[in-house]
């Protein structure tokens, strides 16, 4: 890890946060670094997103520090956290089904944060209503989409950790616009990590295609969370 911090400083910053991000979840579900999972055949839809509120409103206090968004107005800062959640949290949740389920299920699974696992079908078939029953099959298709591709890359921890910097530091389709200071301190950030991800690839032309991957799955990701949005504002 120390090697880490001197060589990439802020790719590692993103895996520290990233780290006791995961803590933080082990603690609440009482799991330990060995994490277990179990196949369920009964999904509660409630108790998903409670998981996801604790996330999204206790996990992501922990990126508040992250460098250069510590150097923005309080208002820019807090709209690119809010913006950066849904992409954040979605992409995640495929990082640690596979990190933590590895080659154990097929591609029809998905790991929930308790470590509850559930085949697609019968995510598909829970009870819900039909509203919410269109805003969850936007995730679950976009699981079901993002899960072999993710797969088949097997991104290593710090390729992990580069697209939860791009999705931190994208600044499009922000609540509020950026100030001139702010959106250079973005777009700087946004450098450093590029440069990052050339030095962990020893400058490597073949090993640098894998970035091109790695941001069609950010795409992927931020595309699914714009439909899932539209079917939030339609419940709403």
């Amino acid at each position: 890890m120390e090697i880490y911090e001197k060589k990439y400083p802020i790719l590692s910053k993103m895996l520290k946060v990233y780290l006791n991000f995961t803590k933080l979840r082990m603690d609440r579900y009482k799991t330990t670094s060995e994490r277990q999972f179990t196949v369920r055949n009964t999904f509660n839809y409630k108790e998903y997103i409670d998981m996801n509120h604790y996330d999204a409103h206790d996990g992501l206090k922990l990126f508040d520090d992250f460098p250069f968004l510590v150097d923005l107005q309080e208002s820019e800062k807090a709209a690119l956290i809010k913006r950066f959640r849904e992409p954040f949290l979605m992409f995640e949740r495929i990082y640690d089904t596979l990190n933590t389920v590895g080659n154990a299920l097929g591609n029809q699974y998905i790991m929930l944060q308790n470590g509850d696992c559930y085949h697609f079908n019968i995510l598909n078939q829970a009870q819900m209503s039909p509203e919410m029953s269109n805003v969850f099959k936007v995730v679950f298709s976009s699981w079901n989409t993002l899960l072999p591709i993710v797969r088949k890359i097997n991104p290593d921890i710090m390729e992990a950790v580069y697209i939860f910097c791009c999705i931190l530091l994208n600044s499009s389709y922000l609540d509020i616009p950026l100030s001139e200071a702010g959106d250079e301190m973005v777009r700087r950030g946004r450098l450093v990590i590029l440069k990052e991800m050339k030095e962990f690839y020893d400058y490597d032309d073949v090993q640098w295609e894998r970035i091109y991957l790695l941001r069609h799955v950010m795409l992927i990701t931020e595309d699914s969370v714009r439909e899932y949005k539209k079917k939030v504002v339609n419940v709403v």
